[in-house]
């Protein structure tokens, strides 16, 4: 005899959800649970694997969490499952209805995540000053080693940051913020009105993403705002939470000293404008000595605070660096001879070149003034109005300015 549809369904889903007692897989349930959900809130037709799972969940065994004891995973199950624990805002549950599959699944993933996060509160909550400073100490070492990256820590460190908010900065990150922590996290475009808190969501992905140090060569995580003051405000404020955290942190400021842009830099979180990161580069990169360099050797992460004016609108206004030079009569003569003789050699060359195709030229007189069209030593831009020498145009200056200067 056949068993019913429905029988068999849940007879198949029980035999896939109870495990042996001695297994307490970590973070299956969230994802299972906000699934039901969905399709508890929706209008399609009740399912023989449906109503089997739906049952299913008032009985099942599974063990989660952290607990030592059948009774206490038994009471984390409940606790995980309860409705106010998981229950996604109206906007939310209106987002995933109307998504396309694709934006679905991604945002699934998020309140995925979230869950867990939010399942980790109370754990975190009962730690002490000291003991939540030495999750920094701890999340290090498992980079370090090997055994974990920034991705499989963030929900233990964004846990840790909302729990030092909380008790530094007196603000407690709301589930909408976690998320955009996420999104900035995975290096993609959080779009957030004013006053939804931008500062504080970013110090989840800036503390997750610093923890490699610039200290120790990691690089740590820059966060490029608009203009000095936003830079020297945040640091301020959020430098107390990141302090807390066990890291350092400082504001880059225009007019510094070298010696300050390179106390500044070498901290774990930089706040800095994106027209003085600029600027450091181009100063880096006419830097004679190592010594003057400010930037770390190795960049790790950046949050970029108003994205398109920074990326889109301020990347068209250029960036010049200049300085005084100090008399010397001598080398400008040597300078002046060596370029009045190039140009006067140039004009020889030009002069030929014009005069071989004043007429048309043969196949081999053509290949000839090609041959020395490409002698020359540099390049005019006519649109951006700027001359550049050629690199047979540097090697021939350097030879004739040391042939004068011998002199």
């Amino acid at each position: 005899m056949s068993l019913p549809q429905d029988v068999m369904a849940k007879q198949k889903t029980m035999r896939l959800l109870q495990l042996p007692s001695t297994l307490q897989p970590h973070r299956p349930l969230p994802r299972l649970h906000l699934a039901l959900r969905d399709l508890q809130g929706s209008s399609t037709p009740r399912t023989p694997l449906r109503v089997a799972i739906e049952g299913t969940m008032q009985s099942t065994n599974i063990l989660v969490g952290s607990s030592n004891t059948v009774q206490g995973n038994r009471q984390a199950i409940e606790d995980m499952s309860s409705p106010q624990a998981f229950k996604l805002p109206m906007h939310w549950e209106k987002q995933m209805q109307k998504a396309p599959m694709g934006k679905k699944r991604v945002l699934q993933s998020y309140y995925t995540r979230l869950a867990r996060i939010n399942f980790l509160e109370a754990e975190i909550e009962g730690l002490s000053d000291v003991q939540l400073r030495q999750k920094t100490d701890v999340f290090k070492t498992r980079l370090r080693s090997g055994t974990d990256d920034e991705d499989s820590l963030l929900e233990e460190a964004f846990a840790v940051v909302r729990e030092a908010s909380k008790r530094v900065l007196g603000m407690r990150h709301f589930d909408c913020q976690m998320v955009g922590g996420m999104v900035l996290h995975e290096g993609q475009i959080a779009e957030m009105s004013t006053g939804e808190g931008k500062t504080l969501v970013a110090t989840l992905p800036v503390y997750l993403n610093a923890l490699r140090g610039a200290g120790s060569g990691g690089g740590g995580a820059h966060v490029v705002t608009v203009n000095d003051y936003l830079a020297a405000r945040d640091a301020e404020s959020m430098g107390r939470l990141y302090n807390f955290l066990g890291l350092s942190c400082a504001a880059v400021q225009s007019g510094m000293t070298t010696e300050q842009y390179k106390k500044a830099y070498a901290c774990d979180v930089v706040y800095v404008t994106g027209q003085e990161l600029g600027f450091t580069y181009l100063r880096d990169n006419t830097a004679l000595l190592e010594e003057d360099l400010a930037l770390p050797k190795k960049l790790n992460f950046a949050v970029v605070d108003e994205v398109d004016s920074i990326l889109i609108d301020e990347s068209r206004n250029p960036m010049i660096i200049s300085t005084s030079v100090a008399q010397n009569e001598q080398v400008v003569v040597v300078a002046d001879k060596a370029v009045g003789s190039l140009w006067r050699e140039l004009q020889e060359r030009v002069k030929e070149v014009i005069s071989g195709y004043r007429h048309p030229p043969d196949e081999k007189t053509r290949m000839e003034l090609d041959k020395r069209a490409k002698k020359f030593y540099f390049t005019v831009d006519e649109k951006s109005r700027n001359v550049s020498f050629t690199p047979l145009g540097l090697h021939e200056v350097f030879i004739r300015l040391g042939e004068l200067s011998s002199c």
